[in-house]
C-alpha cells in the first residue's frame, strides 16, 4: 500500500483485529478519512493465517456528520460495558 497520499495515520489493535485510520489526500486535493479493518484468523487444521480486510471511506463533505453520529453512538455504550472488554492498557 502506498503511503504517499497519507497525511496522518493512527493504528489501533483490538484482539485479532487491526484498525488503520488514515487521513488521505485525493488527487483533487481534498482530504478524506479511510478506516481499514484487518482481521487475522487462523484456519482450522492449518498453520496458515487468513487475513480479511474491509474499508470505509468518509469524504470531507461528510466528516462533520460522521463524527457527530459516531460520538453519539459511542456514548450509548456505558463505560462499565466498555471496561469489561477493554484490555488493561488502551491501544490508542
Amino acid at each position: 500500500m502506498s503511503m504517499e497520499n497519507v497525511v496522518f495515520s493512527k493504528f489501533v489493535m483490538a484482539g485479532s483485529r487491526k484498525y488503520y485510520l488514515d487521513v488521505k489526500k485525493a488527487k483533487t486535493g481534498s482530504l478524506y478519512l479511510s478506516i481499514r479493518e484487518v482481521d487475522m484468523k487462523e484456519e482450522e487444521g492449518k498453520s496458515d493465517v487468513k487475513s480479511e480486510s474491509r474499508r470505509v471511506l468518509v469524504f470531507d463533505n461528510a466528516i462533520k456528520d460522521f463524527t457527530a453520529a459516531f460520538t453519539e453512538v459511542a456514548a450509548r455504550i456505558p463505560a462499565k460495558e466498555r471496561a469489561k472488554r477493554e484490555p488493561e492498557k488502551a491501544a490508542f
